[in-house]
């Protein structure tokens, strides 16, 4: 599966919507090399569906990394 990421307009950032499931990652510059946040972030109106999918990916991610 290709990765696919967007980036969101700087209008746009720190926006959350209440139905809606985010998965984020954050690179930074290590001491040796590149290390990375991982995060999640659930709505209150999102369904268990798609929590589900956004855990994997999160998972996953982490395991590439």
């Amino acid at each position: 599966m290709a990765k696919r990421r967007n980036n969101f307009l700087a209008s746009d950032q720190a926006k959350f919507y209440s139905g809606d499931c985010y998965f984020f990652q954050y690179s930074y510059p290590g001491d040796d090399k590149e290390e990375h946040l991982i995060g999640t972030w659930f709505g209150k109106k999102s369904v268990e569906v798609a929590k589900i999918k956004v855990e994997y990916i999160a998972l996953r991610e982490d395991v590439i990394l």
